[in-house]
């Protein structure tokens, strides 16, 4: 892949922190569980007249209403927002089929730093990309649109769409709102935590409002592994971004 960072970073919570200063790995959640209820959601195409009546006419010979009823059943289902719940419905009720872990270019965010390091209180680690776990199906770089990916909407009602290909092209593509955010994006058929060498972990940057806790663990890291480097992260005076300044143990 051309133009791979090479090295991604993750944001944690002070909690998630200290068991990754423990044991570094990477952890995969079912997309149906993301912080955000719409992300990996993928858009109803509007369905056209052929369609509409196709559908109808297979939902009136299985339920025994009419034409007309099943027609604007089927078009009141194809808007919102019966889409979106049935969808993640769908999902949640089955096997997980697509989970991901979230990585970025950037570590020096502020807004990033507080919404996913608990204001400033967690930490940040980079990780080499050449040594991402192999366990990992897909990943690559987060594509920001204004629309959706939109399934094919009559294969979908006749359940001939393999929706796991649908989901995995919204899983890498998200709404302009975050493009500053500069993300990418790993895949994987099942949940959990994936471990990663000491070594994989280039950098650890401990947020501006971490602990002294979190500190000694992540300068007890470096004695693990002498090339992960550690910083302490602090704002810059005229900028909203972080600024960061080396750590050794003593």
């Amino acid at each position: 892949m051309a133009n791979v960072p090479k090295v991604l970073y993750k944001y944690l919570k002070p909690c998630r922190g200290e068991v990754f200063l423990v044991r570094p790995q990477l952890r995969f959640t079912n997309f149906v569980n993301l912080d955000d209820v719409l992300e990996v959601v993928p858009g109803q195409r509007p369905l056209t007249r052929h369609e509409l009546a196709k559908i109808a006419a297979h939902d009136a010979k299985i339920t025994g209403r009419s034409i007309e009823e099943c027609r604007k059943n089927a078009l009141a289902h194809s808007e919102s927002p019966w889409w979106g719940r049935a969808l993640r419905d769908k999902f949640k009720n089955g096997p997980p089929i697509l989970c991901i872990t979230c990585l970025t270019e950037r570590w020096d965010s502020d807004g990033m730093w507080a919404i996913y390091a608990d204001n400033h209180r967690g930490l940040v680690f980079g990780v080499h990309t050449e040594s991402l776990p192999k366990r990992i199906g897909a990943w690559g770089k987060v594509r920001y649109r204004r629309n959706r990916p939109l399934l094919p909407t009559q294969e979908t009602a006749y359940a001939r769409v393999r929706l796991s290909k649908v989901l995995e092209k919204a899983a890498f593509t998200k709404s302009l709102n975050w493009e500053h955010q500069k993300e990418w994006r790993a895949t994987s058929a099942t949940e959990g935590s994936e471990a990663i060498d000491p070594p994989a972990v280039a950098e650890i940057i401990i947020g501006y409002e971490a602990s002294q806790e979190l500190e000694k663990l992540a300068l007890g890291f470096k004695k693990l592994s002498p090339s992960t480097r550690v910083f302490r992260a602090y704002p810059h005076p005229q900028r909203y971004i972080m600024k960061r300044k080396e750590l050794w143990p003593t």
